[in-house]
């Protein structure tokens, strides 16, 4: 209980500063504050747990393998420059002389997951152009029916609603959209 409450003050009082205080702090100031309280924890914990680090055996063990670790690293970077420098692949330089010629890679066949996907795209798109048709057909048929119903309604000569077809709204002989003895409705 005397460790867990002063801690949980701590927590508390670390979590009020960093919401309520370094938001409004410059970020120079927040550098240097936090580079200073760095050092001190590190001064702090080494001057606490000074004498188990004096005491530590386990990493004078180390210390045996070392310069066997450090020759290993070196003739791997060694063979590395070598095989670079000697081998691998290179980049072609091409001749001040010479303007360049590119050529078109040449063409790979697909992989066969390639030419699945590229058969199931081609299958849908055959099917969605098929379904688009088929919904253009139907759309224009309805476009048709509903013309033809609407010619077959209008008396003859009436074909822009007028009464007489020429677009001025008279009628040779009652002014009413009628033909002569006959209603508008009469074809039916």
């Amino acid at each position: 209980m005397e460790l867990l409450i002063p801690g949980i003050w701590v927590i508390i009082g670390a979590i009020a500063v960093i919401f309520g205080i370094v938001p409004r702090l410059g970020p120079t100031l927040v550098l240097i504050t936090a580079a200073a309280l760095l050092a001190a924890g590190i001064y702090h914990h080494y001057s606490l747990f000074h004498t188990e680090y004096r005491l530590a055996t386990w990493a004078d063990k180390l210390r045996v393998y070392g310069p066997a670790v450090m020759i290993v690293v070196m003739v791997i970077f060694i063979l590395g420059f070598i095989f670079t420098l000697f081998g691998g692949p290179s980049v072609p330089m091409p001749s001040l002389n010479e303007s360049p010629v590119y050529e078109s890679p040449a063409e790979e066949s697909p992989s066969p997951v390639e030419s699945i996907v590229e058969s199931a795209t081609n299958a849908f798109n055959t099917g969605l152009n098929a379904a688009k048709n088929a919904a253009a057909a139907g759309v224009n048929a309805a476009q048709n029916a509903a013309a033809q119903v609407t010619n077959y309604v209008r008396p003859n000569g009436n074909r822009n609603g007028n009464g007489n077809g020429n677009g001025n709204g008279n009628n040779n002989n009652n002014n009413n959209g009628y033909r002569t003895n006959l209603t508008r409705f009469s074809n039916i």
